[in-house]
């Protein structure tokens, strides 16, 4: 890890692309399981990674799976993340949306899955990880920040305001 990690430190191209499509920010996302990853992240942010390759909901949810970060969060939205491009999802991959789908769809999705009346997810998460509450307060923050940033949910996009 520590080599895979000097590597993108020292990358010439923040947006390299490796030969199975992956950016040099996919891989520093998923560094972020042991705490160091996120100021990489952040880095290849202020060397101009583009937040939106290979696209936004790839970065997004890779975000929200390895980061309780509010700041790396703002980040990915101060660089550019596109947040009302719309998706076509499908829950039977193992997603949590269905359907068209924006940024915001999926933020909610999350919150849904982990809210507390889900007491399966919940006591797994009590047993093995202490409890999913920092986690829940996480979430509930994103979405009130990418709202703050207009993002609107896919079903209301088009809707005159």
């Amino acid at each position: 890890m520590d080599r895979v990690r000097a590597y993108i430190r020292e990358a010439r191209d923040p947006n390299e692309v490796g030969p199975d499509g992956r950016t040099l920010l996919v891989l520093a996302l998923g560094l972020c399981f042991d705490g160091r990853g996120e100021s990489l992240v952040a880095d290849l942010l202020d060397r101009g990674a583009d937040p939106n390759r290979p696209s936004a909901w790839a970065n997004f949810d890779g975000l929200l799976t390895v980061s309780n970060s509010l700041p790396l969060v703002g980040q990915f939205l101060d660089r550019g993340l596109r947040l009302n491009d719309v998706y076509e999802t499908d829950a039977g991959q193992g997603g949590l949306t269905a359907g068209p789908a924006t940024l915001l769809d999926h933020a909610y999705a999350v919150r849904d899955y982990i809210s507390p009346r889900r007491k399966k997810v919940n006591a797994l998460a009590n047993k093995y990880a202490g409890g999913l509450g920092k986690r829940r307060r996480f979430i509930d923050d994103v979405i009130a920040l990418l709202e703050a940033r207009g993002a609107k949910r896919a079903a209301d996009l088009g809707r005159p305001e």
